[in-house]
Parts: structure tokens; sequence; C-alpha cells
């Protein structure tokens, strides 16, 4: 089955879809496609499959997150293609970025098991964040004239003109601590926002999330460190904390929602946790 959204990257999914299920029927699949009505419907849909059949989504980073949680219900063999806005995922899993070239790739890919983790009762793939990201998050996604990187870093700049620091209380199994600062992220791939390598030592295989605190720093320092994400190095600023755990208990002094794969989960406090291996994926290296 090929489930597409249409409205993934401002109506790219509904644009590419044609050509990529044609690219999946010339390598020899047998396909049926549908198109997702809203988030709730991508999941279902790929709920409704069984373990020996093969999906492959068409979306963004949101909608590989809740086609992901379907196919941990459902045992459906998952394969993501790039039709979103950051495609975090698929760049994670070494997908080609185009998303034709992406299909014709499934037909000499090869299965393997990858790692999920749980925001609260939300599965997730790549990054769940709490503090300036998720409010910066909320701006990405409410500005749909701009796609990929440019869109985050966009919403990044406009967040903080105003953003006030918090304290952040994390836990990740060895009692809590407080962390004045800026934002907390918590990885099970790497990165976010369309390239941002928030996590940079996450691994999607290894059963640990990664967290990553920015610490009590200025405006002019935050800004200064922000390029950085694109490399990782930011994790050498002598503010940033690094922690790992298969457990996050995480709340904060002021209000903040979660958001997870670019989508909106719930406020805090919350928990995260690991989910070794819930994942089978085809595509990508």
């Amino acid at each position: 089955m090929l489930v597409v959204n249409p409205e993934s990257g401002g109506g790219k999914g509904r644009r590419l879809a044609p050509r990529v299920l044609q690219a999946l029927r010339d390598t020899g699949w047998r396909v049926t496609a549908r198109e997702s009505r809203d988030m709730n419907d991508v999941e279902e849909l790929v709920a409704g499959l069984t373990g020996d059949q093969v999906v492959a989504v068409l979306g963004g980073d949101g909608t590989q997150g809740r086609a992901a949680a379907g196919a941990f219900r459902s045992g459906a063999l998952f394969a993501p293609l790039p039709g979103g806005r950051g495609n975090d995922f698929c760049r994670v899993l070494d997908v080609p970025r185009d998303a034709v070239a992406a299909a014709r790739a499934l037909a000499d890919g090869s299965e393997r098991r990858v790692d999920a983790g749980m925001a609260g009762h939300r599965l997730f793939v790549c990054v769940a964040h709490a503090g300036f990201d998720s409010v910066a998050n909320e701006t990405a996604n409410s500005t749909p004239v701009l796609r990929g990187t440019p869109v985050y870093l966009y919403a990044a700049m406009r967040t903080v003109v105003d953003w006030e620091p918090a304290t952040f209380t994390v836990d990740v199994g060895e009692g809590p601590s407080d962390y004045p600062g800026w934002t907390v992220a918590v990885g099970n791939a790497g990165q976010y926002g369309g390239g941002m390598r928030i996590t940079p030592a996450a691994a999607i295989d290894d059963g640990i999330l990664d967290v990553t605190i920015a610490g009590d720093i200025t405006r002019i320092e935050f800004l200064q460190l922000l390029p950085r994400i694109f490399n990782g190095s930011h994790v050498n600023h002598p503010k940033v904390t690094t922690l790992t755990g298969r457990e996050i208990t995480l709340s904060a002094s002021r209000p903040f929602d979660v958001y997870a794969d670019g989508e909106l989960v719930g406020p805090l406090p919350m928990t995260i946790r690991s989910m070794p291996n819930a994942l089978r994926v085809l595509g990508g290296r």
C-alpha cells in the first residue's frame, strides 16, 4: 500500500504521488494507493494492515511518526518516502532525498529493525522537545509560505525576540536535576528541523534516548550557537548539557507543550521512553 498525505510539504505529497505510484509499479510492486484525510487517518490506515504487507508512506516527519505508530500496531513493513518539508526521518535512514528515486530503490531494499520513542502516549521516530524549540515549532507549523530548513530558521528568529528562559527539571533515571535555560530535546534519532543535528550522538538502533539541554545563555550567545546545530558542534558549548537514558521525565517552571516529529503531543510534565526494535523498516542504508 502507498499512503499519501496530500497536505505534507504544502501540497508536495499530492504533487509527487502519481510519479511515486508509477515508480513503485514500474519496479514490480502491486500497489494500492490511499490518500489520508488527516494524521489520525494515516495511523489507522497503516494499523489496519498485516505483518506480511509493505506500506510506503509519502509525507513529512509528522506523517512518518503517525505511520510508524500504525506500523508498530500492525507489524507491517514500513517504507518512509520524503514528501514533507524537513524529511529528517528519511535523512536519518539515508533514504534518497528524491521521493521517486526512493520509491524505485525499495525494490532492492532490505529490512531492518529500528527504535522508536514514546512521548506520553504518542510514538515518535526522531525528536521530542519542549521549551524554546516547541514554541518555535508552533510558529513553523503556522508558516505555510516557507519549506525545509528556512521555515525553521525563520521560526527560531521570531521566537528568540520574546523568549524568557525557564527552568527545566530532567530525570534520566538517576533522580531529578534542574537546568535553567532554553530548551530540552530528547532524540531517538539525531536530527530535526530539516537537518539540525540537535542530538548528534543519537543512534536509531541503540535502545537509548539522547538528551540535549541548552542552558542559561544570553540571546546573543544563543544566536551564535544556533548555526552550530547543523554540524552538531553545539554540544561542545560549556552551557549545553548532554545526557542519555531509556526513560526521561521532563517538567518545567512554566507551561510548555511537547512536540514530537514536528507535531503537538501535549503539555509538560511528560515521560518519554525508548522503544527498542519497535519498527520494521524497508529502505535506506
